[in-house]
């Protein structure tokens, strides 16, 4: 669990428990023919949450992401996330300063206006919707921290999560042999523990 989003605090509730769902799915394996067999579980399982982030279905406490102040907002020179909404609080009437913490919600992560980025939590409305593709890279983000140590790159990641790519083929391209990507030193060291156990077995 070191080091990854779920022990984040500032990590969004629904990237912490999806990730925590997604681990709990892989350490059940014991070999790697049953680490191969969940991983394809595990995409499908992304492709259920991409699906309820686009479907606009995910409660705003869920995605918010609660960050300190570093300084006070109007000391901010630059239009960081925190700065954006740091000011918005000020000019709603609350005071802030350094150390605080503040919580809001993506917005529009690319939105030329700065003010529409991002909105603290207290101010969001229901017109209001939230950023799924920016949430959405943010799960995915969280996926690869769990597959990347076995080999799993974020371009192949990318490759089976896209919306062409159905389940069906994912369970395919994860069984042929000839497509299997690079799943680096841990499954060699599995398979060396297999090897083994087969031989202290007989």
């Amino acid at each position: 669990m070191r080091g990854i989003e779920a022990r984040r605090a500032d990590t969004p509730a629904f990237i912490k428990n999806a990730q925590e769902e997604l681990l709990g799915v892989l350490a059940g394996a014991t070999n790697r023919k049953e680490f191969q067999a969940r991983i394809s579980q595990v995409i499908e399982m992304t492709c259920g949450y991409l699906d309820q982030l686009r479907s606009g279905q995910v409660p705003f406490e869920d995605l918010a992401i609660t960050q300190s102040l570093s300084r006070h907002p109007s000391d901010y020179t630059k239009q960081t996330l925190n700065a954006i909404v740091g000011k918005q609080l000020l000019e709603s009437g609350v005071e802030l300063s350094a150390g605080q913490h503040i919580r809001y919600v993506i917005t529009e992560h690319k939105a030329r206006v700065p003010n529409d980025r991002a909105r603290a939590l207290e101010h969001l409305e229901g017109s209001l919707g939230y950023d799924a593709e920016r949430y959405g890279e943010l799960l995915l983000r969280a996926v690869e921290a769990l597959l990347a140590p076995v080999g799993v790159r974020a371009d192949t990641l990318r490759q089976w999560i896209a919306k062409e790519l159905p389940a069906p083929r994912i369970r395919s391209l994860l069984t042929e042999r000839t497509t299997q990507p690079d799943w680096g030193p841990l499954f060699e060291f599995m398979e060396r523990k297999e090897r083994q156990k087969t031989k202290a077995a007989a």
